[in-house]
């Protein structure tokens, strides 16, 4: 079952963090190229520095 873009995974981000939620950004390819899937970490907490 491959994720789909906008759905919702929990995802083992490493040593950095622990297991967190992630949602799908990359683009649905029926046939892709490669095994690559971008996703992005959700928070509750809002950043305190401004980039």
């Amino acid at each position: 079952m491959p994720p789909h873009p906008g759905e919702v995974w929990m995802a083992d981000l490493g040593l950095a963090a622990k297991t967190r939620p992630v949602v799908i950004v990359s683009r649905d390819d029926a046939d892709p190229p490669r095994a690559l899937i971008l996703y992005v970490p959700l928070t509750r907490t809002a950043p305190t520095k401004r980039l």
